[in-house]
C-alpha cells in the first residue's frame, strides 16, 4: 500500500493558501487548471482565489491527502453586477466641442496582488461618447496604481486615435505622473 504525501489547506476571507510537498504533475496541473493562482516563494505554497475551490480540491485529491484547516463551513456566495456594456462612438464627436473625461482604477479584492481593473467614460456635453473598461491582470504585480495608470494609457490611446486632447484632474494621478506626491503640501 502507497502512503500518499499530505497537502495543508487553510483559508482566509477570499483566498485559500496550499501548502503541498513538491510534485512536478502537481505544478503542472495546477499551472494548467487554474487562473488565479499564484506561487508564495516565501512560505513556499500556492495561494487560490476561493472561487476556485471546488476545482483546487479536486487537483490535490489527484495527488495528496487532503488536511484543511480551518476548513469552510460555507462559502459566501459571488456577487453579481450589472455592467453596462462597453461602447466607443467616436464617429459621433462634434469637433471643437470640448469633452470631459473620468478614469479610475482599482485592484480587488486585495492590493496588491489582485485584480487590477480600470474604467474610462469620455462625454461631450450630454452624451456619452465612450464607455470603456478593461481588467489589466492578476496576482503578482498588480496595485492600484498599475489599474490607474492603465485608465490613463487607455485615455491616451483614445486621444491620440480621435486627434482630442483630454485635460485629467484625478489629483492623486497628476502627481504620480509629475513624480511628487499628492500628499505633499
Amino acid at each position: 500500500m502507497t502512503i500518499r504525501p499530505t497537502a495543508t489547506v487553510k483559508y482566509s476571507k477570499t483566498e485559500m493558501f496550499i501548502s503541498t510537498p513538491y510534485l512536478a504533475e502537481f505544478v503542472t496541473a495546477i499551472k494548467e487548471q487554474l487562473e488565479t493562482r499564484r506561487w508564495n516563494p516565501k512560505t513556499k505554497e500556492w495561494i487560490v482565489n476561493k472561487k476556485e475551490r471546488e476545482t483546487a480540491l479536486y487537483l490535490l485529491q489527484q495527488f495528496y491527502e487532503i488536511d484543511e484547516t480551518n476548513q469552510l463551513t460555507e462559502i459566501e456566495p459571488v456577487k453579481t453586477v450589472e455592467l453596462i456594456p462597453c461602447f466607443d462612438n467616436t464617429d459621433k464627436l462634434k469637433p471643437g466641442v470640448p469633452i470631459n473625461a473620468w478614469i479610475d482604477g482599482a485592484c480587488e479584492p486585495v492590493n496588491p496582488g489582485g485584480t487590477a481593473s480600470y474604467g474610462l467614460v469620455i462625454k461631450q456635453g450630454d452624451e456619452v461618447i465612450v464607455n470603456n473598461c478593461g481588467v489589466v491582470g492578476s496576482g503578482n504585480g498588480m496595485t492600484n496604481n498599475v489599474a490607474e495608470y492603465s485608465a490613463l494609457i487607455a485615455l491616451f490611446e483614445w486621444c491620440k486615435r480621435s486627434t482630442s486632447t483630454a485635460r485629467v484632474r484625478k489629483k492623486s494621478l497628476c502627481f504620480r505622473v509629475k513624480g511628487t506626491s499628492w500628499l505633499q503640501k
